[in-house]
């Protein structure tokens, strides 16, 4: 008798195609607050303005394809602190470009990039051409416990063409691109192994290059 395998647990897809023109900004929205936590569209998308997100849950380790055309949102510091509990982000770039202003710093990022955030900050982006971006998104608190008590996080970043980093790189873009393929026996396997590289590329202090505007 052949082994039983584990069905694939479905992943989740939106677009704004199936949003109605009139309602799309705020179907937008509600779309990334799903996603990455509460962000505020703050300004009306344009007609005919794109967007579609693909996710998977792993744990509490949540994996975020993203395909948009220029829009804009913003993290408020009367939302920071309020939500369940913190976060962090780990974005990579696939296409585009993207203007994050993280805390009091200012960052650009486009195509290889490898960009690292927290929802413990005011935070705002801006979208400057069609951007595909893959994201981590996972509990603040799984990361830091793993790391010296010193260890601080604000946006920056990462150096995703050698080292360590660019094996971070390499994970997620697989993860995305196998997202399909995973089976409910391998949530834990994946959850753990995207947690402890994680780890590993921040207690080594990846060098962040110079990107600041």
């Amino acid at each position: 008798m052949p082994p039983t395998t584990s069905v694939p647990a479905g992943v989740q897809t939106w677009s704004t195609q199936d949003a109605r023109r009139n309602e799309a900004t705020d179907a937008w929205e509600d779309a990334l607050g799903a996603s990455y936590g509460r962000w505020d569209v703050d300004r009306a998308v344009p007609r005919g303005f794109s967007a579609s997100l693909r996710k998977r849950a792993f744990g509490a380790l949540r994996v975020v394809e993203c395909e948009c055309d220029p829009c804009s949102g913003q993290r408020l510091p009367q939302v920071v602190g309020r939500e369940a509990q913190a976060f962090i982000g780990v974005q990579i770039t696939r296409s585009g470009s993207e203007r994050f202003h993280l805390g009091g710093e200012a960052l650009s990022v486009g195509a290889g990039d490898l960009v690292i955030w927290t929802s413990e900050q005011p935070s705002a982006f801006t979208v400057l051409e069609r951007l595909h971006k893959v994201s981590l998104v996972l509990p603040l608190a799984d990361v830091q416990k793993r790391l010296p008590r010193s260890s601080r996080f604000t946006g920056t970043v990462l150096d995703s063409r050698r080292g360590i980093g660019a094996v971070l790189y390499s994970h997620v873009d697989s993860l995305a691109r196998q997202l399909d393929l995973f089976t409910d026996d391998d949530q834990a396997a994946v959850e753990r192994a995207t947690l402890e590289l994680l780890c590993a590329a921040l207690s080594h202090g990846i060098e962040a290059p110079s990107r600041g505007l």
